[in-house]
Order: structure tokens, then C-alpha cells, then sequence
């Protein structure tokens, strides 16, 4: 938790008790929120490695961006608004998808699906302001508790000579929940009234705190031959609609 405590330390120092900090103005948004594991790393690597040069494991295959939903609440603070702290909801399904021909008439699908939930609790600052449109840049710190569900690992071979298919379903790896950080720099302009649009990207880590070791790597479908938890890099890109009250 001493990340939580840096975050409120921070805000406390930067909320001193003067007039201009006496307005505080609230807002909802909602849209989309993608997740993307970046870096080389078990958890982006192929489930199954076909690349015989390269070491043979059990791979998460998260290579592409994965998409999700984002529910928050804003309170700004000050005249100008321009201290925003953001807390609210995500929901995003990680999903890994590979088809593996093993030979001309059989082939192997795989699916590495995660179910992610979250909550975060953010601090931003509006540090420049357009001037010839209602759009502001800001730059901020954001945390979140990643509520990581049990990889769902399906597994189907297909003899197309027979016309028949094996099927293998489970679930080979218990919850994980883990605190992450972000860094995200974005935008936040005017659309009509009292709705905006803010666009942003985000660079953080998904696992700071809580590791476990014993339970393998975090979003691959299985801890065979895993002896450590990797650092899960991740980018994260965010456009939502926001109604300001």
C-alpha cells in the first residue's frame, strides 16, 4: 500500500487550504479502455513457441491490444480546474488467440482468456491550455488494483480427414489480485456544453505490488516449468465522453 500513501501524501501537499482550491467541480465519463502487454516477456509470448531457436515454454500469446470499458468519476479543483483527480471502474477481457497447423489436415486452436476487472484512483494536472479551442493537455500518476480472474484455457484439435475435434476446457491457475501504476499524458476538449471528450496513453506496470512467485507468471494459461512472476509492462490507450455537472 505505500504507493496509495505516496499518491495521498501527494495530493494532500498540492491541495493547500486557500480560496482558490475552494471550488471543486464534478463530472462522469465512460468509453473505451484498451490494455496491451508490451516488452519481452513470457506473458506476450507465443502459447506455443514454433520458433525452434528460441527457448520451448507455455507463452500468454497477449500480443495485440486488447479492448475494454471504463467507468469514472472526476472532481476538479480550483478556478481553472486544473488539479483533476479521476477514480472510477474498468472491465476488460484479455484474450490470446493462436491456430496452430500441425498437419495438412489437422490443426490446433488455442484461446488464453482472462477476465480482468479493476479500479483505479488517479491524480492529473492540466498544464497547457489551446488557444484557439476549448482543449486542454494534462499529464497525471493513476493506480490500480487489478482483480486478474483464473486464465480460461481452451484447447481444440481438428482432424478434418475423421471430421471430428478433441476439446479441452479449464481453468489451471487460481485469481490473482495485483496493484499496478500508470504514467498517462492526454487531452481533454469541448464538444458541446457541458460535453467532452478526453483522449489519452498511458505507460505503466500491472503488477508493482503482490507478486507471488509460486503461483508462475501472471497471464499465461499454465505454471509448467514457471518459477518467477515477470514485470507485466503494459501501454493502455483511453477515449471517453464526459459530462461535467
Amino acid at each position: 500500500m505505500r504507493v496509495l500513501k505516496l499518491l495521498i501524501l501527494l495530493m494532500i501537499a498540492l491541495f493547500p487550504m486557500q480560496d482558490s482550491y475552494a471550488e471543486v467541480k464534478f463530472s462522469v465519463a465512460a468509453g473505451l479502455r484498451t490494455f496491451m502487454v508490451v516488452g519481452d516477456n513470457p506473458n506476450s509470448s507465443p502459447i506455443i513457441q514454433r520458433d525452434t531457436n528460441k527457448p520451448q515454454f507455455i507463452g500468454g500469446g497477449l500480443t495485440q491490444v486488447n479492448s475494454g470499458v471504463a467507468i469514472m468519476g472526476l472532481a476538479e479543483f480550483g478556478e481553472e480546474g486544473n488539479i483533476v483527480v479521476p477514480f472510477g471502474f474498468e472491465y476488460t477481457e484479455l484474450i490470446a488467440r493462436e491456430r496452430i497447423p500441425i498437419s495438412r489436415r489437422t490443426t490446433a486452436y488455442l484461446h488464453n482468456t482472462i477476465i480482468t476487472p479493476s479500479a483505479l484512483l488517479g491524480f492529473n494536472y492540466k498544464f497547457f491550455r489551446f488557444p484557439f479551442a476549448d482543449v486542454k493537455a494534462y499529464a497525471g500518476l493513476e493506480i490500480n488494483a487489478f482483480f486478474f480472474q483464473s486464465p480460461e484455457f481452451y484447447r481444440k484439435i481438428e482432424y478434418k480427414n475423421l471430421d471430428s475435434a478433441v476439446v479441452y476446457e479449464g481453468k489451471t491457475k487460481t485469481p490473482a489480485t495485483r496493484m499496478g501504476g500508470d504514467v498517462k499524458i492526454g487531452f481533454d476538449g469541448n464538444i458541446i456544453s457541458d460535453l467532452y471528450i478526453n483522449a489519452n496513453i498511458a505507460f505503466g506496470v500491472a503488477n508493482l505490488l503482490f507478486r507471488d512467485d509460486s503461483r508462475g507468471e501472471l497471464l499465461t494459461p499454465t505454471a509448467i516449468d514457471e518459477t518467477k512472476e515477470s514485470i507485466v509492462s503494459t501501454m493502455r490507450f483511453g477515449l471517453l465522453l464526459r459530462y461535467e455537472f
